[in-house]
Formats: structure tokens, sequence, C-alpha cells
């Protein structure tokens, strides 16, 4: 599987050093195309725009992930355990298109949200087609995946671990800063990594929802192959989505390795 993967990535690099674009003069240099990526402002507010779609995704996992992680773990009812576990298991299984296309229903103009707002008296929202419906729809889809493993490494911090400060006088925020998140660290840097790696390679929400207004770099790659048929381009550009990637998990192999050292 490793060795497949190597050639394809091979022959994505053949084609954007071996052949000339249709958007690019290549100037009889191989690394035209790279250079002119790079110097291009529209591509890096695309790469901007991913970035910051994947960065403000996985703020939202840890802003609501973590505490439901946490409840999931300290309630005392078994059966309210399995059963919030079973709905997020449920989440996953459900396919992506089924997912993009009800939030499209959801936050449509006539949709069940604007339906509540125009109940309540309060003028309809424009959700569809922009940023927000982007974020509130892959925050929804990646949620499940940060509560799952997060809730595996918060398993280790187990309640007579906080009796035990809490014995010692730690207050709650004491034993939340000097316990809770150290022994949870690798875990919590797990999650981030898989909210942010899923985020970063977004294509079909920010299709669907986007409306044409959001573009990432995936929806980018698509258009070069799809609509301008300038496949050189898009190696190229997936070349560098693959090194910025690689690039930004490599930071947060290094975050692991030192919260674990740390802890």
């Amino acid at each position: 599987m490793s060795a497949m993967i190597v050639a394809v990535l091979i022959v994505l690099l053949d084609y954007s050093l071996g052949y000339v674009s249709v958007s690019a003069d290549a100037g009889g240099s191989r690394f035209a195309l790279y250079r002119a990526l790079l110097s291009s402002s529209s591509f890096h507010r695309t790469i901007m725009e991913t970035l910051w779609l994947a960065g403000i995704v996985t703020a939202l996992c840890n802003v609501m992930g973590f505490p439901l992680a946490r409840a999931i773990l300290l309630t005392p009812s078994p059966s309210l355990r399995r059963s919030v576990l079973l709905g997020l298991f449920a989440v996953l299984m459900s396919g992506a298109v089924t997912r993009g296309y009800a939030w499209m229903l959801i936050l449509d103009k006539r949709g069940l949200l604007n339906a509540a707002l125009v109940a309540l008296h309060c003028p309809p929202a424009r959700l569809n087609n922009s940023m927000g419906a982007v974020v509130v729809t892959m925050t929804s889809v990646t949620l499940p995946f940060y509560v799952l493993t997060l809730f595996g490494a918060l398993k280790n911090v187990t309640p007579e671990i906080e009796r035990a400060a809490a014995n010692l006088g730690a207050t709650s925020w004491q034993r939340l800063r000097h316990v809770v998140l150290p022994l949870a660290a690798p875990g919590l840097v797990a999650a981030n990594t898989v909210c942010f790696s899923l985020s970063l390679g977004a294509f079909l929400y920010p299709e669907l929802l986007g409306g044409g207004r959001v573009r990432v770099l995936a929806t980018a790659i698509y258009e070069d192959v799809q609509t301008a048929y300038d496949v050189p381009r898009a190696a190229a550009m997936s070349v560098l989505f693959l090194s910025v990637a690689l690039l930004l998990r490599s930071l947060l192999a290094v975050s692991a390795r030192w919260a674990g050292d740390g802890r």
C-alpha cells in the first residue's frame, strides 16, 4: 500500500515538472509553474482561507468537544454513556453526502433554522452559500472524531486522581490546569491533529455549502482539473498542498512528543 501511494506521488510530481501548464508560461524551466503559484496572490488567499477554515473548525471542536468528552467520562450512568457514544458512532456511520444535504436543508432560506427564526418574529438569516455554513457543517462532521479520540485519552484521568488533588487543597481550576490537562495532553494533540487534517483536506462541504464563495485548496485543485483542464497546475498545487499538510503534521507530532515528555 505504501509503495502504491509513493508511486502515485511520483507521477503527480512528474506531471507538475514535466508538462507545460495551459495557464502559466513554463518559460523553459521545470520549476516555473511552482514559481508562478508561489507568487500568485490568489493562491496565497486560497491557502490562507484553507488554513483559516481548518483552524476555526479545530478551535470550535476544542470548545465544544472537551467539555462533552469530560461529561461523558464523568457521568455516573453507564447506560447514558453508552447511548451518547452510540450516537457519536451513528453520526460517523452516516454518509457524508447525506449529512451535507441535510445541512443544506437546515440552513436554507426556507429551512428549519430560518423557520424557527420567523416563528420567533426574527428576520430570516442568509446562512447557505457562505463560510459560516461551511464552518458549521465541518464542525458537526469533525466533532465526533474529536470526542471519540479524546475520550480514550481522558479515561486515563481517573476520578481517584482528581479526588486526591482535591484532598490536597486543589481547586477545580487547579485540578483542570495541573492534573487533567497535562495527563490528557497527548490525547488533545491527537484529537486536534485529526480535526485539523480532516478540515484541511475538506472538499465536499465547501463545494456543497460554499456556493462558490468558499475557495479552499481542494476545490481549487478540482476546478483546475474539471473546469480549466490544467492538470499540471493542479498537480503542482497538490504537491504544495501536500507539503503544507506534512509540515503542519510534523509540527503537531513535535507538539505531541513535547506534551508526552512534559507529562
